[in-house]
């Protein structure tokens, strides 16, 4: 493994629109240098306090760790961050399980899904989708729009893995980006039902100023206290034991999607 500056690259290594996109964020900021340019500054320099992130990860050994299947009488929220590209330099299509820890009104992380590859391998993340719902309570899901209002979902529910399951997801109303939020939260809750499967949200990402207040809002969480990470499944004895006699509902190819660390 080697740490290089774009610039010091041969320009058949580099995909000049993903540098030139990454750039108009600003060259002198810390991710730009950190993952463009080779220049790794101190944990305290970037937006994300990586020493911040290091404490609120539970200690191994501790609960909640990594969960393959949900606690009894659990909550969980999924998020989707769908990505279909054939390139290389893609985004991952990603998929996080986050526990609700509503005593402490928190989050904590407790499974991640992140595959690359794109239209070939919508079966596997439409089967992976099928294990978490199968696994977890999932009271809620969020997702990209993705430049056509969360596709995923449709293609899921007109999926055969879906249909012949009887199994379709729904979306609820309201739009969290409207000035009267307390309104559209009302709208929100009148239109949500669990029983119905009606848990889906579609998240416009690409709304600029909703990324600045996304990333503040995410920043000030994190440095409240409100989100953790979850320990390492490997670090506890008893889950792990528990995780490996435990029957996956479906079968997955030779290929590993999630990390017990």
């Amino acid at each position: 493994m080697s740490r290089i500056s774009y610039q010091a690259l041969p320009e058949k290594l580099i995909d000049k629109e993903i540098v030139e996109e990454a750039k108009s964020g600003g060259e002198n900021t810390a991710s730009f240098q950190r993952e463009y340019m080779a220049m790794f500054s101190s944990s305290s320099d970037g937006y994300f306090n990586i020493r911040k992130l290091h404490e609120n990860t539970i200690k191994d050994g501790d609960l909640p760790c990594v969960q393959f299947k949900g606690s009894p009488g659990a909550k969980y929220i999924l998020a989707i961050d769908p990505s279909f590209s054939d390139s290389q330099t893609s985004d991952f299509f990603a998929m996080g399980v986050y526990l609700l820890n509503p005593d402490h009104r928190s989050i904590t992380l407790v499974h991640g899904y992140a595959k690359t590859g794109g239209d070939a391998d919508l079966k596997d993340h439409i089967k992976y989708l099928y294990f978490l719902l199968c696994s977890f309570d999932i009271v809620m899901i969020i997702g990209d729009f993705g430049g056509g209002n969360f596709n995923f979902i449709k293609a899921c529910n007109e999926s055969n893995y879906f249909v012949e399951r009887n199994i379709k997801l729904d979306f609820f109303e309201g739009d969290f980006d409207d000035e009267d939020y307390m309104g559209q939260l009302k709208v929100a809750r009148n239109s949500y039902n669990l029983s119905a499967k009606k848990i889906c949200y579609t998240q416009v990402y690409q709304r600029t100023n909703w990324i600045r207040k996304a990333n503040e809002h995410l920043k000030s969480q994190i440095e409240s206290g409100k989100v953790f990470f979850a320990s390492k499944l490997t670090g506890h004895e008893q889950m792990f034991k528990k995780v490996i006699e435990t029957d996956i509902p479906i079968l997955f190819e030779n290929k590993s999607y999630c990390s017990m660390n």
